[in-house]
């Protein structure tokens, strides 16, 4: 492995304080061999693009029942679950 160049700047303090910077790639995407490419044409991309578009972004059933839950009062907040979520998420 090649060692990395010397600086040939002069031996003052103001070269002292500069360190050796790694050069920079371009970062602006992934790289192709750290990508997967699928065919297009594959039944199972299809198929699960098919079965993705039948489930709703919200759960608009599931809002509803919390909300009338919080309005009427019965919605019951569990502190332990919370602090569990909490612990599970790095919080």
């Amino acid at each position: 492995m090649p060692e990395p160049a010397q600086s040939t700047q002069g031996s003052g303090s103001a070269g002292a304080a500069q360190t050796e910077q790694p050069a920079v790639t371009d970062q602006a995407g992934p790289k192709p061999e750290d990508v997967a490419q699928l065919p297009p044409s594959s039944d199972a991309v299809h198929k699960l693009k098919a079965l993705l578009d039948t489930v709703p972004d919200i759960r608009q059933q599931r809002v509803e029942s919390l909300r009338q839950a919080i309005v009427n009062g019965s919605f019951k907040v569990s502190l332990e679950h919370i602090a569990e979520a909490m612990l599970a998420s790095g919080a």
